[in-house]
């Protein structure tokens, strides 16, 4: 017979985090303005002071795990050694070519429209004739 473990969880940490949600979205609700030029204000100030660091913290973490995949950790089996890959190199990467083809024309479906309405070449943009 098959028995299953149910994960247990910390009540004060899952209480604590409701609280806090349902506080930020009843704030953003109730005070919609106020919210808006806060997360605002705080995108432009993140975006102004702290693009370099967002911008060499991504190009780090590629280069690492680069140099994860190539190096002999790449070839540490997730699982039992005896455990055969659910599913084989062609499948995997069909898989995330699928995903990130699902990604570009979700985003470039609204996206490249826009873009078009806001900068046409040949009308002012953000008018009807664009």
């Amino acid at each position: 017979m098959r028995t299953t473990r149910v994960a247990e969880s910390n009540s004060a940490v899952s209480i604590i985090s409701k609280i806090l949600v349902v506080a930020f979205v009843l704030f953003c609700a109730i005070y919609a303005t106020e919210a808006a030029k806060i997360f605002a204000d705080l995108s432009s100030a993140l975006l102004r002071n702290m693009k370099w660091f967002i911008l060499l913290s991504v190009t780090a973490i590629c280069f690492f795990l680069i140099y994860i995949m190539c190096s002999r950790y790449g070839l540490i089996k997730l699982g039992k050694d005896t455990d055969k890959p659910e599913y084989s190199y062609f499948a995997w990467i069909s898989m995330l070519f699928s995903c990130a083809m699902g990604v570009g024309l979700v985003f470039w479906g609204v996206a490249e429209p826009m873009n078009h309405y806001a900068s046409n070449p040949f009308t002012k943009g953000f008018t009807d004739e664009a």
